[in-house]
């Protein structure tokens, strides 16, 4: 009797992991549909109330209302982009595709730790000021970028390496793209995700109630609703 080809043989090994994978992601999907059962519905209603509060205040030459409504977008945004992702990962039927998933996540997540402190920085800040917010808003925020800076301490060289030789292919060394798509965990890229989303959705949610409390102040007065 002769031997199995190799390749036979990795194809089996591959197709019996993959089947494993599976198996063992029946759990998380189901925690990942319940977490996230009606986030689709508050995202289309939060959009579209904040993106009309946006337009609104630009049209009455509001800067700094628009620019917290801006930040308020960019993270609404961010929020659907990453749920999409995860939301492909652990529906991901080969390990190939999870893979994949796993490298447009690394990027997504190093891009919003590394965009965040900027958005939520002086200028941010200063508008905040210049509407004459109450202290314990500054004392919210602070708290919330803290832990964003915490996960960009922990992670951001780890995802940076990702989004730049396998990601982004801003690196050339296609040497350098195969051995880290042979070693990336998409699971571990994917516990990333859920690590920084608690930080992202308590972002989420002040900023919105931010955006609705700052829209009723001006209500009356500038007709931003």
């Amino acid at each position: 009797m002769g031997h199995e080809p190799p390749q036979r043989k990795q194809n089996a090994g591959q197709h019996t992991e993959d089947l494993l994978f599976r198996i063992a992601m029946i759990p998380l999907r189901c925690r990942h549909w319940w977490r996230n059962r009606h986030r689709l519905s508050n995202w289309e209603d939060a959009m579209e109330v904040t993106r009309r509060i946006y337009d609104k205040a630009g049209n009455l030459g509001l800067e700094n209302y628009r620019r917290i409504y801006n930040v308020s977008l960019y993270v609404l945004l961010l929020n659907y982009d990453l749920f999409s992702l995860s939301s492909d990962m652990v529906n991901a039927k080969d390990l190939r595709r999870r893979k994949f998933v796993a490298r447009q996540m690394a990027v997504l997540l190093y891009e919003a730790v590394d965009d965040l402190p900027v958005l939520l920085g002086g200028d941010f800040r200063d508008a905040l000021n210049a509407i004459g917010v109450e202290p314990r808003v500054f004392s919210e925020l602070n708290a919330i970028t803290k832990q964003l800076a915490q996960f960009r301490r922990d992670h951001a060289s780890a995802l940076n390496e990702i989004r730049n030789l396998a990601g982004a292919h801003r690196d050339h060394n296609a040497g350098a793209q195969l051995v880290l798509l042979d070693t990336i965990d998409p699971l571990h890229v994917y516990k990333l995700w859920f690590d920084l989303s608690g930080s992202i959705d308590l972002l989420f949610v002040w900023l919105l109630k931010l955006t609705l409390a700052t829209a009723e102040r001006r209500a009356g007065a500038s007709g931003v609703s």
